[in-house]
């Protein structure tokens, strides 16, 4: 595992972070039809927050192509904002889709490992919905772009994982001695 954050790795700096991939283990998430959402992944997760309803998360987005990512350990104390808005001030290009959290989930199990929270960026998808679109444009206009981010996390119980979900802008401060991970897209 590396200890430092590379050039080739998903950002080039960020101190709040330890990278834990190189390039010979980065986990890789498969395309998807991006037809899955969390709230009907009843196989893969024992428990489901229900605020993914309550948010209006419960809806399929847009297909993805494959794409590997990095993973990183909390290493300083900062809230999820300060985190992955130190990579990009894009923060569509940090997002991942529900269907693309699932399938890591299935496919990549060794990285979810008893004890320890994943936190995967999401947006709200706007794939169905024209008022969703025109939201979207209203927030990145008048500079409330981060109203349809969420921070998805993944824990490993002995019953099996959980899964639940927050309002990007939520400004709690993680305690780096936890044991906190975040999965970043390879940009």
């Amino acid at each position: 595992m590396s200890d430092v954050i590379t050039s080739t790795d998903t950002a080039t700096s960020n101190s709040y972070l330890l990278c834990l991939t190189d390039d010979n283990n980065r986990p890789l998430i498969k395309a998807t039809d991006g037809r899955r959402f969390i709230w009907n992944a009843q196989e893969v997760f024992r428990d489901i927050d229900p605020y993914f309803i309550h948010l209006g998360l419960n809806q399929a987005d847009h297909p993805t192509t494959a794409r590997t990512a990095g993973v990183y350990q909390l290493a300083a104390r900062a809230t999820l904002a300060q985190i992955f808005e130190a990579w990009s001030d894009n923060l569509h290009r940090l997002c991942w889709t529900q269907a693309q959290i699932i399938d890591f989930c299935l496919e990549n199990q060794s990285w979810l490992e008893s004890g320890f929270c994943l936190f995967f960026l999401i947006k709200k998808s706007s794939r169905f919905s024209i008022i969703s679109r025109l939201l979207n444009l209203w927030y990145f206009l008048f500079g409330k772009h981060n109203k349809n981010f969420f921070v998805v996390h993944v824990r490993v119980y002995s019953f099996g994982l959980h899964i639940s979900v927050n309002r990007f802008e939520d400004d709690t401060i993680l305690n780096d001695s936890f044991k906190r991970r975040l999965l970043v897209p390879q940009l």
